[in-house]
């Protein structure tokens, strides 16, 4: 675990770790399903955004000299309402009834994790997005919040959130599909990631 580091706040996040993590975002979304280009000044103007609410989180994925940031991980605890805005802002929709339909159906506070990724040179099993949402499994377990988390239906991660995380399948706003992991199942999930890391299990969070 010793390649993980958190962060809570943009200011904290040194200037390699800050440019490297930029470079691995936007490699990552630049290939299928995503497309998208992403300049280097958009991306930690969306990092700074997405961490300056308060109760934010990120975590980053060591890689090497040639890729420094191997993935990255992060989000805030906000309202359904401040969910809705983070992803207006990210990414352009058609559907916002159906947007607003999601919204209504979560509870008054969520742990929303804005943006998880890892670079394709570093999946090899399940290890690195493993340790990557270690962080969220301990925030969600020991505050009692619901997990809700978001990706182009046809990511690699989508059958992972499915059918190893156990999360449930919100809907479908374009083609971006939401999903949720219920407060009460943020316990036995952490549990089940330290079990997979061969790491003690319990419910500790954020010191």
């Amino acid at each position: 675990m010793e390649r993980l580091t958190a962060y809570d706040s943009f200011d904290g996040i040194p200037s390699a770790t800050r440019d490297g993590l930029a470079c691995a975002y936007q490699r990552v979304f630049a290939k299928p399903p995503w497309k998208e280009r992403w300049e280097r000044t958009q991306v930690l103007t969306k990092l700074r955004r997405d961490l300056a609410s308060g109760n934010a989180f990120l975590s980053v994925l060591a890689g090497d000299a040639t890729d420094p940031v191997a993935g990255f991980c992060w989000g805030a605890s906000v309202s359904p309402a401040r969910a809705r805005d983070r992803v207006r802002a990210a990414r352009p929709m058609r559907s916002h009834a159906a947007l607003a339909e999601i919204v209504l159906r979560l509870r008054a506070r969520v742990l929303f994790v804005d943006e998880i990724a890892v670079l394709p040179r570093f999946r090899g099993g399940l290890t690195p997005l493993l340790q990557l949402v270690l962080p969220v499994a301990e925030i969600a377990a020991a505050e009692g919040l619901p997990v809700v988390c978001w990706s182009n239906e046809r990511a690699r991660i989508v059958p992972i959130l499915l059918e190893y995380f156990g999360f449930d399948d919100l809907g479908r706003v374009d083609e971006l599909r939401f999903f949720q992991i219920g407060a009460e199942n943020a316990p036995p999930w952490l549990r089940k990631i330290q079990e997979a890391l061969g790491l003690p299990q319990g419910e500790a969070g954020r010191e």
